[in-house]
């Protein structure tokens, strides 16, 4: 009884976006040092409503071994999606809109229908129900594994066809968590460089810049 309602009066996401995957690069390709000439390569952990920016340098052309045909995937306003869903079963995505070339595990999406305005959609993309429709159908999802999401998955949510005043709620809540989330990361750096300072620490830990994004956090 619920597949029926949640589809009702819906389309798939597909009909109002173009969506892709991102870049496979050569090892060579990607360096710490930027030139002029490449392209800040993301290679940060993007999480629900929550970007961690770490960058290094990609020399982008022809000669990489994926990606789009088309550059403005990677510029202005636009979604990421991780492949990968968190252990929770979430699906992971996050609105963005400046610059950058990210890897092939990151989905890129552009709304192309203007009836839909994109953090409506980001609140879609990261709704329970979504992650519950999307991961029912994925036989990778276990407890023991971390579940994928092919580019198709992606395509194929469906999207309530309402008007954009009716929007608005939906809109209001993106908002308001990717501010809280913000807020949450900016704290968080500060605690970082006070504890690098108090025990004289040139890098912490992976887990300890993480330590907000941790289950009992």
């Amino acid at each position: 009884e619920l597949l029926p309602r949640v589809f009702k009066d819906t389309i798939p996401l597909n009909n109002i976006s173009y969506s892709i995957r991102g870049i496979l690069p050569n090892i060579e390709d990607v360096s710490e040092i930027p030139n002029p000439e490449d392209k800040k390569y993301f290679v940060g952990g993007l999480y629900r409503y929550e970007i961690i920016r770490d960058f290094k340098s990609v020399n982008y052309g022809d000669h990489l071994k994926e990606k789009p045909k088309d550059y403005s995937f990677f510029q202005g306003d636009r979604i990421l999606i991780r492949r990968l869903i968190n252990r929770q079963f979430q699906i992971m995505a996050m609105y963005l809109n400046d610059e950058f070339v990210n890897k092939k595990d990151l989905y890129n999406l552009i709304i192309i229908n203007h009836e839909f305005d994109i953090k409506f959609i980001l609140a879609l993309i990261n709704s329970k129900l979504i992650s519950y429709l999307k991961i029912k159908g994925t036989t990778t999802a276990t407890k023991d594994d971390f579940g994928q999401l092919t580019l198709n998955d992606i395509r194929q949510i469906p999207i309530k066809k309402i008007k954009k005043e009716l929007q608005a709620p939906l809109i209001k809540k993106s908002d308001n968590i990717l501010s809280i989330k913000k807020e949450l990361q900016e704290q968080s750096q500060k605690f970082q460089r006070t504890i690098q300072r108090k025990f004289e620490l040139d890098v912490l830990p992976k887990k300890l810049q993480d330590w907000h994004l941790l289950s009992f956090a």
